[in-house]
């Protein structure tokens, strides 16, 4: 009966050994999956940046607000990750009191500015 008492007891925590290790890989894959689409999301806002001239610097690490990322949500599902579709949301235009509609939320307001052209002649 010892012996059996032993392998029990040494089964029961070699399967919690390996369910611990299983639980960690689990958590470094999940993590390493919103590095990956974290990366992806500065990757696109820099072209989107370069493809509106508007100078961002993507190098400085402070920021404002606290941001917690919920490991157990997938990248996919995250909305950290993605900006809403299929919505509108209305939006001042150039201090006239007219509305516009954007398709993101993030857009305050829309500013145009008449530029004069000169001619060098």
């Amino acid at each position: 009966m010892s012996g059996i008492a032993s392998h029990v007891r040494g089964s029961s925590y070699l399967n919690l050994f390996h369910k611990k290790n299983y639980d960690e890989a689990q958590i470094l894959d999940s993590r390493k999956s919103h590095m990956k689409t974290s990366k992806e999301l500065i990757q696109k806002l820099k072209s989107w940046s370069t493809a509106f001239h508007i100078s961002v610097n993507f190098e400085e690490d402070a920021v404002e607000d606290n941001v917690i990322v919920d490991p157990h949500t997938p990248p996919g599902r995250n909305l950290l990750y993605t900006f809403e579709s299929g919505v509108q949301f209305d939006i001042p235009y150039n201090q006239s009191g007219d509305i516009v509609s954007s398709p993101f939320a993030f857009i305050k307001q829309l500013k145009i500015t008449r530029e004069e052209l000169y001619n060098d002649e």
